[in-house]
């Protein structure tokens, strides 16, 4: 699958030698992010989150789509995101973060820790959500803010805001394959690049050499 910003989503049977678009139903082509349950294999669900019609959800590997938007309080989506037990996080631009526990048939917010004092400086708020590939009962996730850099260890119930240099320039995060083990994490920055997190020291350097302008963990 390949998402689109203005062209929805894009669904290929032979390993990226060609493509077809797959938006039946699916209301706004202006996608932001997808998101695969875990065990999609066999379900054929995934997520899709737009710039301004909420969530998207298809249970036949994008034949169709349905909206999933019960509870939202705010239908810009920046990022969505599974853990490994199929709890759904979203973030949305303005309204922070939406939990989901029964796939996306209902939303309930989940801002407890997050601070609500919000920038002038931006629109947008909530960037991005990271999950550790770990396969503890309650994963590692990163929301990258505006307003700082936050955690959770309770599948997002419950949010710690961590210390990144200046904390309200934070706008993107990677998390290591292999976090459980090497605890690296990165985040870009409004204006400070790129950060790496060391474990050993427990601060955060800037990794800017060579001009980086995209950031991305490779699986």
């Amino acid at each position: 699958f390949y998402s689109t910003t203005n062209a929805g989503v894009f669904k290929s049977n032979n390993r990226g030698v060609s493509w077809f678009p797959a938006n039946n139903q699916l209301a706004d082509l202006q996608i932001t992010s997808l998101a695969f349950t875990p065990d999609f294999a066999t379900s054929k669900i995934l997520f899709a989150g737009t710039l301004m019609s909420g969530i998207f959800k298809t249970t036949n590997g994008g034949d169709g789509w349905i909206a999933a938007n019960n509870g939202l309080q705010e239908l810009n989506i920046t990022d969505v995101e599974v853990t490994a037990a199929s709890v759904l996080l979203v973030s949305t631009q303005t309204k922070g973060v939406f939990r989901s526990t029964d796939g996306a048939y209902s939303w309930q917010e989940s801002n407890k820790g997050i601070n609500e004092k919000l920038s002038i400086q931006s629109d947008i708020h909530f960037f991005d959500l990271a999950i550790s590939s770990d396969s503890s009962a309650y994963q590692n996730i990163f929301l990258s803010t505006f307003e700082g850099l936050y955690y959770s260890d309770t599948e997002g119930q419950n949010w710690v805001q961590l210390d990144v240099f200046n904390q309200e320039i934070t706008r993107g995060i990677a998390v290591s394959p292999d976090f459980a083990q090497d605890r690296t994490l990165f985040a870009t920055t409004y204006g400070g690049g790129v950060l790496k997190f060391n474990d050993s020291t427990d601060s955060w350097e800037a990794v800017n050499r060579g001009g980086l302008m995209i950031l991305h963990a490779d699986p």
